[in-house]
């Protein structure tokens, strides 16, 4: 099973969003085995750019095209990007948890 993310990065930090990500894989143990692989869009680039949200979000609809199953964590409702995420897992048929 391959798990993607999604969840509100902006205006954080990137250690902040790795606090975050690690938290949300932690949730998501209740749901899922040990072995399952996490997508992970915290990318860890020289040259993050904060400023450059639809080139990170291009990114991660990219990473999406591997996985079986979209997570979406609080506060997913209210950023840009994960509801653009969430229109393209509901679009294209990907399975959507909700935590």
């Amino acid at each position: 099973m391959t798990v993607f993310l999604s969840f509100p990065m902006s205006g954080k930090s990137y250690e902040e969003l790795v606090i975050e990500r690690n938290s949300i894989i932690n949730q998501c143990k209740l749901y899922f085995s040990e072995n399952t692989n996490y997508i992970d869009t915290v990318f860890d680039d020289p040259d993050y750019n904060y400023n450059d949200p639809i080139y990170y979000l291009g990114r991660s609809i990219e990473a999406m095209a591997d996985a079986d199953i979209v997570v979406f964590a609080r506060g997913w409702e209210s950023a840009r990007g994960c509801q653009i995420e969430y229109q393209c897992a509901s679009s294209y048929g990907v399975p959507i948890l909700i935590l």
